[in-house]
This record gives structure tokens, sequence and C-alpha cells, in this order.
């Protein structure tokens, strides 16, 4: 039986309060549900790109003005903030 991607995948439990006491067995869930989060990224962001164009009050989108905003020339003038 194949689980879609939207399914959410069973929950191991790792079973340390510190980084110091994990097992090996600890480490591997940690490892999976990290690649797991990963591998989402991508498409969780560009989900949330997707919710803001919902906003039609303003004349542009708020994906279009984020986007807009992104990508206007001197928009990295402020990364040291």
């Amino acid at each position: 039986m194949s689980r879609m991607p939207s399914e959410p995948m069973p929950q191991e439990q790792m079973h340390f309060t510190r980084m110091d006491e994990g097992t090996d067995e600890d480490f591997r869930i940690l490892q999976k549900v990290h690649e797991r989060s990963l591998h989402e990224l991508p498409d969780r962001l560009l989900s949330l790109l997707d919710d803001l164009c919902q906003d039609t009050a303003y004349n542009i989108t708020r994906r279009v003005h984020c986007l807009q905003t992104a990508t206007s020339p001197g928009s990295h003038l402020n990364d040291s903030q």
C-alpha cells in the first residue's frame, strides 16, 4: 500500500531530553525526521506563497508584492540588519 505525499508519516518518538543522552536509534529517527522535513520544504514554501494569492483586496496580491520586493534592485541592501 503506497502512502500519498500529503499523508503524515507515522511518528517515531525519540527518547532523550539531552542530545548527549541520545542512542543510535534516536539519531536514526532524528535523521529521518530532518530528511523528510527538508524534502517537504520547497512544497511547503510554494504553498505558503500560493496562499498569499487569496488576498485580493489590494491592487496586487500579497504574493506578487512579496515576489516584487524580494527581487527588486537594492533588496539585498538590508541583509546586514
